[in-house]
């Protein structure tokens, strides 16, 4: 009795320790893991890394707006992975306008997370308050930028006739007979023989 006494107390000591120990490594690495949560949510709100996602947006924003593209204020919000985006305005390349021909006062993207991990961007919410534009009538929309165009049509190669498959390609013989025998054609007239091969 008090051998089996002594097991259990040993066994009970053994689950214990197990599970102190699996204990403060699960606690462990969610501690890790909320302090780096917390460490890039203050990364993001500090604006590190908002100069890199407008330095990679903003030119092929402009390329295919024509225009230059200014913004007040860009954050990135962690949980729900959002964009927010304060203060943009679209002027003309050229500065012929005192005004800009677009602005909005303020754009919010909010996406799926889990298809950004396999590249792709799936917006889940958009919402944009205070969009004006400002067009000038005068000569057509005279202040709305206009892209020129970059790439010529592509010409349709004309495709070359094909061969009419019931006259003989050597003479043009239309009277191709059949030998089902061998699976093949031959021309009467010059004696040439067709098969698949």
């Amino acid at each position: 009795m008090a051998d089996a006494a002594k097991v259990i107390n040993l066994i009970a000591r053994i689950v214990r320790i197990v599970l102190k120990v699996v204990g403060i490594t699960v606690g462990g690495v969610l501690g890790l893991v909320l302090i780096v949560l917390i460490a890039v949510n203050f990364l993001l709100q500090t604006g590190f890394f908002t100069d890199i996602v407008l330095s990679q947006a903003r030119p092929p924003v402009e390329e295919l707006l024509c225009a230059d593209l200014d913004v007040d204020q860009l954050r990135l919000i962690l949980v729900p992975f959002s964009l927010q985006l304060e203060g943009a305005r679209f002027t003309d390349r050229e500065g012929k306008y005192d005004y800009p021909f677009a602005t909005l006062d303020s754009l919010t993207v909010k996406v799926k997370t889990l298809p950004l991990l396999s590249g792709t961007v799936v917006v889940k919410e958009l919402s944009l308050r205070g969009a004006s534009n400002y067009l000038l009538l005068r000569d057509g929309l005279e202040n709305l930028p206009m892209c020129p165009a970059t790439e010529e049509p592509e010409e349709e190669e004309e495709d070359e006739p094909e061969e009419d498959p019931t006259k003989c390609p050597a003479c043009g013989n239309e009277d191709i007979l059949l030998d089902n025998d061998e699976l093949a054609a031959y021309c009467p007239k010059c004696g040439l023989r067709l098969t698949d091969d």
